[in-house]
């Protein structure tokens, strides 16, 4: 059961993504009101869907880039960053 929800997640996170425009994909702080009704609309979910994806895409955007602050400084993971995955940081 929690595979199935996960496969629905996952297809609701893909028609919201197909619903945006490339400046909206780029730029998560354009999307306000009347861009979350036709994104909502477009892609079959409710407003509320749409406003959850993009506050969970923020707050990982945030996580993110503190890991990214954090590399070479003291504290950090042992390790650092995984190879070939730098470019995931920016």
């Amino acid at each position: 059961m929690l595979e199935e929800e996960g496969q629905k997640n996952v297809k609701r996170f893909i028609a919201i993504c197909n619903s945006m425009t490339d400046d909206e994909l780029d730029n998560s702080r354009i999307i306000k009101g009347q861009r979350i009704q036709r994104i909502a609309k477009g892609s079959g979910t409710s407003p509320q869907e749409v406003k959850l994806l993009i506050n969970q895409f923020n707050q990982a955007t945030k996580q993110l880039k503190s890991m990214r602050k954090m590399r070479g400084r003291r504290g950090a993971p042992p390790g650092g960053i995984p190879p070939g995955m730098e470019g995931l940081f920016g």
